[in-house]
């Protein structure tokens, strides 16, 4: 074999976009490779068969890159293959448009098992395509696809003596073996909209209707590639996209309290122990919508607490020159000694408490503190609590710390304000996700910490949003983004659902 052809044509942005779709960060590892192996039923079974799950890829002569994943393994016992997870796709086309991904909309016969034909997904079958064995088991009739009975979504290849790669080329160069391939036909077929979607359900842009191949079956390379991935995710995978990103931004950028409360700014209590994250929550957020990395409250390491007052927290969208619907809260960190008096927090939930209030250790606020409202409304109130925690802390936080917690959940139980989590700090938990922090979901490290701390503070899991806040970086990152806007979003979410029982309540 020559050892000038090289490995994979797939592209490592390509494997990202096909692991987001997955919902794994997947490696790719080659088991089958036509211009290498021969364009040969017999070899990609004996390649790949009972291997696991796969991506098979082709690359045409004019630019389109598409194929299909299978997370069952292939095999040739001429039987269909079911498959809920299946779904193809096309990476690149001629006129440059972008990914796209084909649901599975027929599980049953999501791919052909067939020892004749190549990778082979999905289809209908006409009367006749069908017969049975001896033994009564429907089996696949042993015909060329291109013929009238059976029609599938996509097949690449069947054993024809006509069109076929002689197991030469394996002495051939890699451009010798270009050479040979351009222009030359596969005799497999395109029928989309069977057993998959004919149109995108995920897409960043697209229009419905197109093919996967543009028309043409000339291609340059067939690939088969096995996909190791860590382990399966906890929780659903976003995709780690502009559009999921841009998706995010536009639905807190638009959002409006509900019209039946006098509310105009969902308000949201950052709170927790020092050094968690609260008011770098923040300036992600506030970076976010800058579009570069601001840094307008105090945040960093110290002993106590940076903040010490109130700070109800505006973010502008300079996209509409308007501020957004909502406000964080800052206030000062919980510690051990000079911690915030529980009174203090019962009155901030309730509205009482100012702008620029002094939280003070020794004493609570009274009516008589400057500003201090006697009678608030509605918008005064916190709407959402959310608790910022440390991950990397959670199996040693000090016990006064977790004592007040347990207080303050008490006192947003008693108004039935929502609660949830921003767990931060992940990537010191996990090298992995400090290496790439869309390897979050598939953390077993990050996964216990979710569990512990639901555990600790006495929240639903699903309540428990994982984020990373801008600290050592120096320019925006997509998956940063996203992470902090998904907490974000539910986050106002909650926040809805408190104004509706306040409008009931009210009623």
């Amino acid at each position: 074999m020559a050892n000038n052809i090289p490995d994979k044509i797939l592209t490592k942005k390509e494997e990202d976009v096909l692991s987001s779709w997955i919902g794994n960060q997947c490696q790719f590892q080659l088991l089958y490779k036509m211009s290498r192996d021969g364009l040969s039923p017999n070899t990609f079974h004996q390649l790949c068969d009972g291997k696991g799950p796969t991506v098979t890829v082709l690359y045409n002569t004019i630019g389109n890159v598409f194929g299909g994943y299978l997370s069952q393994s292939w095999n040739s016992n001429n039987v269909q293959i079911t498959d809920e997870n299946a779904f193809l796709f096309k990476l690149r086309d001629q006129n440059q448009s972008y990914m796209k991904k084909f649901s599975i909309r027929v599980p049953a016969m999501a791919a052909c098992g067939v020892r004749e034909w190549g990778p082979t997904f999905g289809g209908r079958t006409t009367l006749g395509a069908f017969l049975s064995n001896e033994r009564n088991i429907p089996c696949f009739q042993q015909v060329l696809p291109n013929q009238s009975t059976q029609i599938f979504d996509l097949h690449t290849f069947s054993d024809s003596k006509k069109n076929f790669v002689p197991n030469q080329c394996q002495q051939r160069t890699y451009n010798q073996v270009v050479a040979w391939l351009n222009g030359f036909a596969l005799n497999g077929q395109e029928h989309l909209g069977n057993s998959y979607s004919g149109s995108s359900n995920e897409v960043d842009s697209w229009d419905s209707g197109s093919t996967l191949s543009g028309g043409d079956f000339n291609v340059l390379d067939l690939e088969v590639c096995l996909l190791k991935g860590t382990d399966q995710p906890w929780r659903e995978v976003p995709l780690w996209n502009s559009q999921s990103f841009h998706s995010l931004k536009d639905y807190i950028s638009k959002y409006r309290p509900l019209e039946d409360t006098s509310v105009t700014n969902v308000n949201i209590l950052l709170l927790g122990q020092v050094g968690a994250g609260k008011s770098s929550f923040f300036n992600t957020i506030n970076s976010i919508f800058r579009g570069e990395i601001t840094s307008r409250a105090c945040a960093g390491s110290s002993e106590h607490s940076l903040t010490t007052t109130l700070r109800k927290y505006r973010v502008r969208d300079p996209s509409s020159s308007q501020y957004l619907n909502l406000r964080l809260c800052d206030m000062r960190g919980l510690e051990e000694s000079v911690g915030v008096k529980i009174q203090d927090i019962a009155l901030l939930l309730d509205g009482h408490i100012p702008q620029h209030y002094q939280f003070n250790p020794a004493s609570h606020a009274t009516h008589k503190f400057p500003g201090f409202k006697r009678d608030p409304n509605l918008q005064d109130k916190i709407h959402t609590l959310a608790f910022v925690i440390d991950a990397s802390t959670i199996n040693v936080i000090n016990t006064a710390v977790e004592h007040q917690m347990k207080e303050i959940q008490s006192l947003t139980v008693e108004r039935g304000i929502p609660q949830v989590i921003y767990l931060t700090k992940l990537d010191k938990i996990c090298p992995d996700v400090d290496n790439d922090i869309r390897n979050i979901f598939t953390s077993s490290a990050c996964k216990q910490a979710v569990d512990t701390v639901a555990d600790v503070i006495g929240v639903p899991r699903s309540h428990v949003f994982p984020v990373k806040n801008y600290e050592k970086e120096t320019r925006l990152h997509t998956s940063i983004d996203i992470l902090a806007l998904s907490a974000l979003r539910q986050t106002l979410v909650f926040a809805d659902d408190f104004l509706e029982d306040q409008s009931e309540f009210a009623e």
